[in-house]
């Protein structure tokens, strides 16, 4: 039994302007390979992003502290390492800690800053952020406390 020709289906005849089924299916899979292949390297990149972020706001917080002292005419000791011993207690200094995120850690010694502004003492900072295993470390330079970022490899993967 043949099916005649004015019976048959044109498969080759579709309305102009569309798309066929397979060509939609695949330029979705074409997508979601493309997006499995990026996805993690974008979420790797936002996280750098967003340790950079709070990193340097962090050690902004050297420059409020230098404005602080200028202001108030008083001395400060800036405290980055918690777990070292603080300098000895004068009389006109106050001794404060360096405001990191939760769970960061500070290494480096304590920076002095003079009542005029003035900043010595350590001239490294580094900070870490043990969930993400990130470092980020600064030079800091005298006299004005500017901190200048040192080309450390970010820490990925297990310790």
């Amino acid at each position: 039994m043949l099916i005649s020709a004015a019976r048959r289906p044109d498969f080759a005849a579709r309305p102009e302007g569309g798309f066929s089924l397979l060509e939609v299916l695949i330029v979705l899979a074409l997508l979601g390979l493309v997006m499995g292949i990026a996805a993690p390297r974008l979420t790797v990149y936002a996280q750098a992003l967003q340790f950079s972020k709070i990193s340097r706001g962090t050690i902004y917080s050297l420059k409020r502290d230098r404005a602080d002292a200028v202001i108030n005419k008083r001395a400060r000791w800036v405290i980055i390492d918690k777990s070292r011993p603080p300098p000895p207690v004068q009389n006109d200094v106050d001794i404060i800690p360096l405001e990191l995120p939760k769970d960061w850690t500070g290494r480096g010694g304590p920076i002095f800053i003079s009542a005029a502004g003035h900043c010595r003492g350590v001239d490294r900072v580094v900070l870490s952020n043990p969930q993400s295993r990130r470092e980020a470390a600064y030079e800091i330079l005298s006299p004005d406390c500017t901190a200048r970022e040192i080309n450390a490899p970010a820490q990925e993967g297990p310790p």
